[in-house]
């Protein structure tokens, strides 16, 4: 469902706060975060939601430094 999502080069994580790189990163942020909110905590149900593994997930949501207690509202 979200192919897109795929993991954030160092390029990405540096880039100025208006380019493509910065945008794309902050989109994929929100919907890692949206998925836990809607799956209420859970990585497995927001992975699953998402269509990626929940290795993948959880990893993507460590790498936008995403924690349950910020997710859940």
């Amino acid at each position: 469902m979200f192919g897109f999502l795929g993991s954030t080069s160092r390029a990405a994580q540096s880039a100025p706060a208006g380019s493509f790189h910065a945008q794309i990163r902050a989109l994929k942020k929100s919907i890692v975060e949206r998925a836990l909110m809607d799956a209420k905590g859970s990585y497995t149900d927001a992975a699953r939601a998402l269509d990626v593994s929940p290795s993948y997930f959880r990893r993507l949501a460590l790498d936008f430094k995403i924690n349950l207690t910020v997710a859940q509202g």
